[in-house]
């Protein structure tokens, strides 16, 4: 924690390293749903029209966007839980 200035204020300041404080996402159902279904990353990408970027998030375990699972779904014909698992609990 750091405490900032700014317009003659002071304000404390905490830094996080990592994901957010007690939620951990986890893509490994989408990854084991592509190896049954012989599909590579790149395939999921040009099925979804999606960037490298947002696949090299979710590949860090990164949060995204509700659309873009929700194009993920439509895409491999499937519900959003077989994709995703969202944990909460205090790290």
């Amino acid at each position: 924690m750091r405490a900032a200035v700014g317009a003659g204020k002071v304000r404390e300041v905490k830094r996080e390293k990592g994901r957010s404080r007690g939620t951990v996402v986890s893509y490994d159902k989408l990854w084991k749903l592509l190896i049954d279904r012989k599909m590579k990353k790149k395939d999921l990408r040009e099925a979804t029209s999606l960037s490298s970027a947002v696949i090299a998030k979710m590949g860090r375990g990164e949060p995204v966007h509700l659309e873009t699972l929700m194009r993920i779904c439509g895409a491999l014909h499937c519900r959003l839980d077989e994709v995703v698992e969202i944990n909460t609990a205090v790290i």
